[in-house]
Parts: C-alpha cells; structure tokens; sequence
C-alpha cells in the first residue's frame, strides 16, 4: 500500500502538462485564488458578499469535496487548471503517506482518482478502477474521496453532457466528490448547470513574483521579469502558463514580450533553436522548419480532421507526405522529431498530441495567417472559426498574430446567423478578440464594444425568460449578475480603457435606460483598472443619468435598484456619495418591497447582519 501512495505522490510531483524546466510540483506551485460563479443555496451571499470580494482560497475546494460535492472548476488557457488538480490529487495522497507513516494503518484511506476527459469517456469504471487503485488484495482497504476529471472541453461537444452524466454516475455509487475542469468559454454557456462553478483567477503581481521566484534563483533574472511585470503595457493575463514562457524567453532575451501571441511567437523560436549558436547558419533554416511543419501538422491533421488527438500511424503518414512534398532528408527530419519532441510542445507517442492545448490553437492560427492566400475571404472564415466552441481561441491567437482585428470581422460576428443564447453569448464576449488584437484602430476597438454590450442586452432579457420557465423560482437578479460576470470577462482589459472612458460619456449623454447600464457594465467590468477619480466622475454622471430617467419615467423599480447596486460596488473611496448611493437603494426597498422580494429574496433570519458584521 505505501508503495502504491508513494509511486502516486511521485508521478503527481513529476507530471507536468508542460515540463519546461525540471521542477517539483509542491516545490514550485503557489496557491491561486478562485471565485465561485454561483450561489445557488442562497442567493444573498451570492450578491452581497460575492460581487463584493469574488476570491476564495484555493484549499476551499478540497474543503468542498469533503461534502460530496459536484463542481465545474473553469479557466482560461494556461491557468493552471490540470496542475490545480494534480495539486488536490498530490494532498491527498500525501495525506494517506502520513497516515500510513504514523502507523494507523487500521483506517481506510481515502484516494482520489485523477483522469483525463477523454480517457474517462472512453473506459468503463472496472477499468478506472483496474488503473487507478492499489491491486485487488489491497482495495477494500481504500475509499475513493474525490473523482478529478481534466478537459472536459477536449471531448466533443455532443458528447460532454454524456460524460458529465457518467461522472455522476460514478460519483453517486461511490459516494465520493467531483471536480471537472473546462476551459471558460465552454463551460460559462452552461447557464443552469447544477454543478457549482469556481472560476480559477489569474495571479495578481504579489503570487506571479512568488512563483517566478520558486522557478528561477537567478537574481537578475528575477530582476527583468519583475521589472517587465510591472510595465504599464503589459497585455496579458499572468498565468502560470504566460509566467513559465516568460521565464524562457527572458532566460535568452534579457526581456519579456507584452501580448500573448508574441510570447508564443517568441518562445517557440527559442525551443525550436532560432539562438543556438551551436549549430552555425543551420539553425536560422531549421527553426523555421520546424514551426511550419508543426503549424501544417496542427492545421490538416487537428483543425480540419476535428480533433485534440490522433493515432501514431496518422502522425506518420502525414510525416511522410511532408518529407516527400518538400524534398526533406529522412535521416536528418528524423532528429528534427526527436527535437520536436524535447522542446515540449509535441507529445510524440502511440497518440500523438500537443503537450498543451494552446500550443494547438496557436500554431493553428499561425498556419492560417502563412496563407492567407487560401481563403478567400479571411474576414469571414475568422469569424467562423470564432463561433465554432472547439476552436474559438485559434481565431483569438489568429488576432494576436495580426495585433489586431478589422472592421469586417466585427460586423461578421454582429451579423452571424445564429440566434441561439450560446452564440449571443460568444457575441457578448467579442471583447476578449480585442485583448489580443490590442493594436486594433479605435474606431474598430468601440465599434466591438458597442457590438458586445447590445447583445448583452439581448442576454438579459433572454435569461429573464428562462428564469421564468424553471420550475423552482430562481431571483430575477441571476440575469444581471451573469451579465456583470460577461461584462468582465470580455470588457475588463487595459487594452481598451481610452475607448471604455469615451463610450460611457456617450451613453451617459443618451438618456436612455439601455445607454446607462451598458456604461455601468463597462464601469463594472474595468473598476479596478481605471483611475479613482474617472470612477468617481462617471459615478457621478450615471446617478444624474438615473435621477432624469426616473423623473421621465423611463426607469423600471429593477433597473433602479441593480443600477445602485453596482454603483455601490464601484465606487469605494468617496464615503459621502456611497452613503448617498445606499440611502437610494434603502429607499427602493422600502417604497417597492413587492418587486424588490422578485428580484432579490430576503435573507435568512440573522444572516445579513452577520454578512455586514
């Protein structure tokens, strides 16, 4: 039994989804913060506690499993979100290691078994259980407490609700918790989803220096990426994925790029040996070789077959039709594989798969912008490519190459034929195509804007519906607060706050109900990036929007209050005028306490003084 612990607790340590250096998990991981998305057992902490601070430990969710729970851990690319559960996988075993040290070997230890999606979709539970527990003789003498499955949004689309179904399933018979991991944008269409959703955040400045620091212990490297962290215009979300690059490319550069796209660009010219001096002139063909047979290999065997992985013999006929079309020695294009394979970024194996997911997306998106000359309106495939849920970050890492967007791409996505809410959705979130192509015109970055926030609108109302249609009486409040979780994903960003100040002058000077709150969400969505005093002034300007609304009558009893309501989220520093904005919402509540029970039920006897306390 110790054997089989310790054998866990070494994999878990060593697997790294993308090893760039040779590091020990528990060594180098830093606690991240998460934000639960959700709170469906009481909606008042849902709006006055969550909205308020979102972040959580990051040891809540192994607190959690200790309830039996189910959750849906979602993240962008890079954010660790596999570590994160071999994390809760590693603790685990090591606290059935100590266990087993401490002699009480008379206790059932509670494992956790870790799995990738596609492998649980395609096994049956004998053999989950054949693989990732302890032989027969020893199994009754363990229990699972926690099934971990990673990569939901690797299986096919028609087939996630199956797999969620079948975990589940398992779940139930075992009486063991849930964690499956999905990227955001797939996960986040999933609107009344049972599961509990905790979103894993991004670094802050304070745990992306604790993590460089436990990678790198040279003191004037640490000095460059500290110095490129804290740059003004530094475009990128500091994830441990973006932070391991940046390491690299520091490493030979002696600085760090600012967007997401140069750094892949970048980084990849570095494993790929652009600066190994070693190899004379070769190297100055051989990376470029490299990159484009990697990029030709993720366009025609992936992107156009569908697919996240593919069988060896594939990979090998591809290779020698490769060599074949461009006249490539076998002996030599041999080694360039086996250094493919030690760069890290290609799995080479009886499947055949990139080490991480957006190393995919991006060389996808690199061989779409090296021909050009193939499509014949690139506009419009873009935004095709946008509104497919199995590759919408090629379109994201097509923009970042090109540093920016166009006019075209922007009213293709407006205009694109589907009126389901998961394509609103991807509308709504057209912001997040701004935040690679950060180098986009003004015009086009407002013209996005203004695109995203009308079909928030279009959400709103259609989540009201829904609403309605559920058979347990959900607050009508869930709408706007999925609307300011939209409104921040896709408009929260350095990239745009010039264009974010002029917008909600514009709709400040509307006078009209629909104008000012889509200046709130932009308020709401970049609270922390704009200057105090810009807050305080557009604070300001919307409470004198909302005074003149009310007295046309162009304001709802609902508009009013979740208008105060956010107000009183984003302005924090001038204590008079947040006494005002509170006085308000009092009011409300006391004048209209028929529509302010739909919207937002009363909390539970003694729980909101205990909140506010």
């Amino acid at each position: 039994m110790a054997d089989f612990i310790q054998e866990r607790v070494v994999t878990l340590e060593t697997k790294r989804e993308f090893p760039s250096r040779s590091t020990i998990l528990s060594t180098t991981y830093v606690d991240p913060w998460v934000s639960r998305l959700e709170a469906p057992e009481d909606i008042t902490d849902m709006v006055v506690n969550i909205l308020r601070s979102r972040k959580l430990p990051f040891k809540q969710l192994e607190e959690i499993l200790k309830k039996g729970r189910r959750v849906i851990l979602i993240g962008d690319p890079g954010t660790g979100k596999s570590t994160a559960l071999a994390k809760i996988a590693l603790d685990m075993f090591r606290n059935c290691l100590e266990k087993r040290t401490r002699g009480r070997t008379e206790e059932q230890l509670e494992v956790p078994i870790l799995v990738k999606a596609i492998e649980f979709e395609s096994r049956d539970f004998g053999d989950l259980l054949d693989i990732h527990l302890p032989p027969e003789p020893l199994r009754d003498r363990v229990n699972i407490r926690a099934l971990l499955i990673d990569g939901l949004d690797e299986v096919k689309i028609e087939n996630r609700r199956n797999v969620m179904n079948k975990a589940e399933e398992f779940c139930k018979n075992k009486g063991c918790g849930l964690i499956i991991s999905s990227r955001k944008v797939e996960a986040i269409k999933d609107l009344l989803s049972p599961f509990d959703r905790y979103e894993l955040l991004p670094f802050e400045y304070e745990q992306a220096s604790r993590f460089i620091k436990r990678l790198v212990d040279d003191e004037s490297l640490i000095k460059i990426l500290d110095e490129g962290l804290q740059r003004d215009d530094l475009k990128l979300s500091l994830t441990p994925m973006s932070l391991e690059l940046l390491v690299e490319i520091a490493t030979v550069e002696k600085e760090i790029p600012a967007s997401i796209a140069e750094i892949y660009e970048r980084f990849t010219d570095i494993v790929m040996g652009r600066y190994d001096s070693t190899r004379g002139i070769e190297s100055l063909f051989e990376y470029f070789i490299k990159k484009r047979f990697l990029a030709e290999l993720a366009w025609q065997q992936f992107y156009l077959e569908e697919r996240l992985q593919i069988p060896r013999v594939d990979f090998n006929r591809f290779v020698e039709k490769y060599m074949h079309d461009y006249g490539l020695d076998r002996t030599k294009f041999t080694e360039f594989l086996s250094e493919i394979d030690r760069a890290g970024v290609l799995r080479i194996g009886d499947e055949v798969v990139f080490r991480h997911r957006s190393f995919l997306d991006y060389f996808s998106a690199l061989r779409l912008n090296d021909h050009l000359e193939e499509h014949k309106n690139i506009d419009d495939d873009v935004v095709r490519m946008y509104f497919n849920d199995m590759w919408t970050d090629v379109a994201f890492y097509y923009v970042g190459i090109r540093r920016g967007t166009s006019e075209a791409v922007v009213d293709g996505i407006d205009k694109y034929r589907g009126e389901q809410l998961d394509s609103i959705i991807q509308k709504a979130l057209i912001g997040r195509l701004l935040q690679a192509g950060w180098h986009s015109p003004s015009a086009v970055k407002s013209q996005a804007m203004s695109v995203g926030l009308q079909h928030i609108q279009k959400i709103r109302k259609e989540m009201d519906t829904l609403l309605v249609s559920q058979d347990k009486p959900i607050p009508a409040i869930v709408s706007d607060f999925f609307i300011l979780l939209l409104s921040e994903y896709s408009f929260g960003s350095r990239t745009f706050l010039n264009e974010v100040v002029a917008l909600c002058d514009h709709f400040c000077d509307e006078n009209d109900t629909d104008s000012m709150l889509m200046c709130l969400y932009l308020l709401w969505a970049n609270r922390s990036r704009l200057a105090p005093d810009k807050l305080h002034r557009h604070v300001t300007l919307a409470l004198g929007a909302l005074a003149k609304l009310e007295k046309e009558g162009k304001l709802s009893v609902r508009d009013k209050f979740v208008s105060l309501f956010i107000l009183a989220q984003i302005e924090t520093e001038d204590r008079k005028l947040t006494k005002s904005i509170r006085r308000k919402m009092l009011s409300v509540r006391k004048n209209y306490p028929s529509e302010i029970r739909r919207l937002l039920p009363s909390p539970k006897t003694g729980s909101f003084r205990k909140k506010r306390a």
